[in-house]
């Protein structure tokens, strides 16, 4: 079984070291903390896609699903289901 938040954790963990942001917890928010701006919302959205066998759609991409590593969670286990 898949560990959904500890891999979302670990690309967030990765977004964010490149953004010189040393710690992430999980309900920090990563919009605004500057971890996730548009182009890092197309890189984990094509991360989720490749990692997990779900399709995220325009109308998906909402802060509310972006807004911290456990928000992000729940969005991909309820496209699993």
């Amino acid at each position: 079984m898949v560990n959904v938040i500890a891999e979302i954790t670990q690309i967030i963990q990765e977004l964010a070291r490149g953004r010189r942001i040393a710690e992430v917890r999980p309900g920090d928010n990563l919009l605004a903390r500057g971890i996730v701006d548009s182009l890092a919302i197309v890189k984990l959205t094509l991360f989720l896609e490749e990692r997990f066998p779900i399709r995220i759609v325009d109308e998906d991409v909402i802060p509310e699903n972006f807004r911290d590593i456990e928000s992000l969670s729940r969005f991909v286990q309820s496209k699993l289901r």
